[in-house]
């Protein structure tokens, strides 16, 4: 019997994902910036009202939802807009 190879194509990226930070939530912890794959977050140089640094997207996102999962204070979603 033959076997049939099938061509294995790369899926076509539909979304641009982005994270968006509630700057007056976030309380400067890392946790987004450490965790991150792909080196998507940093942290800013100024302040919010609470007195603490915020995480700011700095490059591209994939969309893991890894910092929005591990925010301790919920401050970031992650959201997608087609391309």
């Amino acid at each position: 019997m033959a076997q049939m190879k099938q061509k294995l194509e790369a899926p076509v990226k539909r979304f641009s994902f982005y994270p968006i930070v509630e700057r007056e939530f976030c309380k400067g912890c890392v946790l987004c910036v450490e965790l991150c794959p792909v080196d998507a977050l940093d942290m800013t140089d100024d302040y919010n009202k609470l007195g603490y640094h915020v995480a700011y997207l700095k490059d591209i996102c994939t969309g893991c939802l890894i910092c929005e999962k591990t925010c301790p204070e919920l401050a970031i979603k992650v959201t997608k807009k087609p391309l």
